[in-house]
């Protein structure tokens, strides 16, 4: 059986099936959900879970933890090819582009039908999901970038504690002004996130993913 996914991403990918092909348990419909939520985060998946299946007895969806974000989306693709995918499979925003070229997904808007408005979601979200303006997975859950600094080495810089960098250029600039306080720091500005693209240190000049850092 050759399922194909509709998807959900970072969002999730959900399986389009024909109805026939949705399991049935005592007389409710079975909807399988993998996801890539551990700790507080799948608790809040579950609470979701089970507070739909609650309103609707007549589905009942099935979470199931994958692990992370590249295992779950190595397994749902796996799984399609065997023709055992999942309904529905969350994915990261990373792995959008293989979801759309592996064939496997069905659009969000085809699923939905009339009855879909996107215009229910974040317009820079949107835009990030869509191909010729059409949402093509779900958005589920999107990570919010945050800063943190240490007030203290702020001070001893000559930097205000209670004004924070508010762009990346005044991020270059107070990271340069601690570096030149000779504050016997060696790791000024780091990036967590999304670590893919920032990972910097500003007196660490190597190239990362191809690109050249600056320093100070």
């Amino acid at each position: 059986m050759n399922r194909r996914l509709f998807s959900v991403l970072l969002t999730l990918a959900l399986l389009a099936l024909p109805a026939s092909q949705l399991a049935a348990q005592e007389g409710a419909t079975t909807i399988n959900f993998w996801h890539a939520m551990s700790g507080s985060r799948g608790d809040v998946v579950q609470a979701i879970v089970d507070a739909f299946n609650e309103a609707n007895p007549d589905v009942q969806v099935v979470p199931e933890f994958k692990g992370s974000y590249a295992e779950t989306l190595t397994a749902a693709i796996a799984a399609y090819r065997a023709g055992e995918a999942p309904h529905i499979v969350q994915v990261y925003e990373v792995g959008t582009r293989t979801m759309l070229d592996s064939g496997a997904i069905v659009p969000v808007a085809e699923i939905g039908g009339d009855e879909f408005d996107q215009e229910q979601f974040v317009e820079p979200i949107v835009n990030y999901y869509a191909v010729g303006g059409e949402l093509r997975c779900m958005p589920f859950n999107s990570s919010t970038a945050m800063i943190y600094y240490n007030k203290d080495i702020f001070e001893a810089a000559g930097l205000d504690p209670d004004a924070p960098p508010a762009t990346f250029s005044e991020l270059l600039e107070a990271g340069q002004q601690i570096v030149a306080a000779d504050l016997g720091i060696d790791g000024v500005i780091a990036f967590g996130w999304p670590g893919m693209d920032l990972r910097a240190d500003v007196r660490d000049p190597r190239p990362v993913h191809g690109r050249q850092q600056q320093r100070a």
